[in-house]
């Protein structure tokens, strides 16, 4: 059944919250991160504040990248087929059902179950997202976005090699896998801001963006891949992840120039996309660079808090008031909002480098700043979450 014949009748009697997956995900992704932070920042200085079943590093290394932002890619990637295809995206009971999934695999760290109990219901969960995207590509054949199933199926393997760590059965350091997992997303950002950033810069600002040939976004998508295996298998403090690092960095920092980016100075909603993905080029090219082992471990925060919570958090505001039917660039004011996460990365990655001996002073701090920053997204952008679309369509 295609969209545009969707029995509207039967729409409203879905609750608002399933009837698209941005709505569970973005509400309750955005708040788990501020609970994950919170908790975070108590063990930092009082190691023994909360009982889990796992080590508390493990703990919340796996839940930003593979419980929040996860989540984010989820809702969103399940909301964003139903574009690209014409086919309803999940909604309904399997919604629920699918953010059940999710749910259980957080609430299981704090319960006395096995850990394969944790990594069966992650596997679930992005099992149900590959299917919820890669059937309606593949059945519509929208062959641009078959790429999507082989992304996902890789952070599944990474999930999975998470635990192999934890439980004994993988050789790996624990960072290498955690250091990929968040290269994998960077991969994906570029994959989708690539395809975003220049079309809403265009639309909004009557701007030309020529386009990078074919065959150069498959190069840069490639690299990404090589590095990803780099970093698993050796890390990055080699010759050869260096220079794939330099290589990704000019590359993408070319590729945002020419997003004229500097234009929507005047646009939070738009400029929040570029500056935010600054950091992913910045954070390429440190790590290139700086051969500081302090130093260099502290520039995966860029990407952590810069790149991937700023670009999360540029897009879900946006998404979240496109898909309720409200003008996007007439929300209400949160430009302050994206100010405060771009403090938070600062915080936590320059203020430590340049002052170290208040770490613990500016891990909390840092961790306040995105707190305010996601928890205000709940406060304001939940109750449209959770309500019927403002224009009364479907959705």
């Amino acid at each position: 059944m295609l969209l545009n014949v969707t029995d509207k009748q039967k729409e409203e009697k879905i609750p608002p919250v399933v009837r698209l997956g941005f709505r569970p995900f973005f509400l309750f992704g955005a708040l788990y991160s501020c609970v994950v932070i919170v908790i975070w920042a108590g063990l930092y200085v009082h190691p023994n504040a909360f009982s889990l079943t796992v080590p508390s590093l493990w703990w919340h290394a796996h839940e930003m990248l593979f419980g929040f932002a996860m989540a984010i890619v989820g809702g969103f990637l399940m909301t964003a087929v139903q574009n690209w295809t014409g086919v309803p995206g999940t909604r309904g009971l399997k919604l629920f059902v699918v953010f059940m999934l999710w749910l259980a695999a957080r609430l299981s760290f704090w319960v006395d179950v096995p850990i394969w109990s944790s990594l069966a219901l992650d596997t679930l969960f992005i099992i149900c997202i590959t299917w919820s995207v890669g059937h309606r590509v593949v059945v519509t054949k929208r062959r641009r976005n078959y790429l999507f199933i082989p992304i996902l199926a890789m952070a599944a393997a990474l999930n999975t090699l998470s635990y192999g760590v934890l439980l004994g059965y993988v050789s790996l350091p624990i960072n290498q896998v955690w250091h990929s997992t968040l290269l994998w997303y960077m991969m994906l950002i570029g994959v989708m801001g690539g395809r975003v950033i220049p079309f809403f810069t265009e639309k909004k600002l009557s701007v030309e963006i020529p386009s990078l040939p074919e065959w150069l976004e498959l190069a840069i998508n490639i690299s990404f891949l090589l590095l990803i295996g780099v970093t698993l298998a050796l890390g990055t403090d080699n010759t050869v992840a260096r220079g794939l690092l330099l290589l990704m960095g000019i590359a993408q920092g070319v590729r945002l120039l020419r997003w004229q980016g500097w234009r929507a100075y005047s646009e939070p909603m738009l400029l929040s996309l570029h500056v935010f993905y600054l950091f992913l080029p910045l954070g390429l090219l440190l790590k290139a660079v700086v051969t500081d082992p302090w130093a260099s471990q502290l520039i995966w925060h860029l990407f952590a808090i810069g790149a991937l919570g700023g670009v999360i958090l540029a897009m879900i505001t946006r998404v979240t008031l496109g898909h309720t039917g409200r003008n996007v660039y007439q929300g209400p004011r949160f430009a302050w909002l994206f100010c405060m996460l771009f403090l938070s990365a600062l915080v936590r990655v320059v203020g430590i480098w340049l002052w170290p001996s208040y770490t613990l002073a500016l891990v909390s701090a840092s961790a306040l700043l995105w707190t305010i920053s996601y928890g205000w997204f709940v406060l304001c952008f939940g109750p449209m979450l959770v309500k019927a679309r403002a224009d009364g369509a479907v959705g």
